[in-house]
Parts: C-alpha cells; structure tokens; sequence
C-alpha cells in the first residue's frame, strides 16, 4: 500500500511538472517583425521613416537602409502605420500566428502637395 502511494505521489508531480513546462513554453513564444521600406518611384530605401503598432506605444524608425524590426510581440492580428514627411502614409495588416518572423517589404509613394499660386506685384 505504501509503495502504491509513493508511485502515485510520483506520477502526480511528474506530470504536473510536464504540464507546467509546456504551458510555459506556450507563453514564451516571442514573435518579430521585420521588413524594409523603399521609394515606390526610385526603389531607394527611405530612412527614419516612422513605424506604429496601432493602439499601442510601439513605435520604431528605419535605419540608413530602410529596414526595421518590433520585437518580443505575442501571436496576434496588428495594424502597422507607416510614416515619413513627404510620403503617403499606410496601414498594413499582419497575421503572426505559426512563423515567429514575419518580413515585409513596403513600398511608400511621394505625397504631392498643391500649393496656392503666388501673385507678385
């Protein structure tokens, strides 16, 4: 009866044990972002232009060559608002669910400006 116990006792804390990895291991899974954002005209990349995760205080800039990351995200649907003075400005929709890396490539269009006639007198 005794040896019963133990070997009972055993099994019970072994597989809480399991259960306890794997779920922590379910938690842990980070996922990134990445891309590089170009000039739709020129196909330059196009420097700190600025990147939001929508309804958060996630922001990044690109580098000298147009690329970026956002780290340490959780498994989600998230709305990228893409920035730069001079350029349209964009929404992008991404899935992360079974990658841990999602790259894009994005391409931002010149934003022209009208501006009134000047008259000289």
């Amino acid at each position: 009866m005794n040896r019963l116990f133990h070997i009972s006792i055993f099994i019970l804390i072994s597989l809480s044990l399991l259960i306890q990895v794997n779920l922590s291991a379910q938690v842990t899974t980070k996922f990134i972002i990445f891309g590089k954002v170009t000039d739709t005209d020129t196909g330059k990349p196009i420097e700190n232009v600025n990147i939001y995760l929508a309804y958060s205080s996630v922001v990044t800039t690109t580098n000298n060559n147009g690329l970026f990351n956002i780290k340490n995200l959780l498994p989600g649907t998230y709305h990228l608002i893409i920035s730069h003075i001079g350029y349209e400005i964009q929404t992008i929709k991404v899935r992360l669910a079974e990658r841990t890396e999602e790259g894009l490539s994005i391409k931002l269009s010149p934003k022209l400006y009208q501006l009134p006639a000047v008259i000289v007198e």
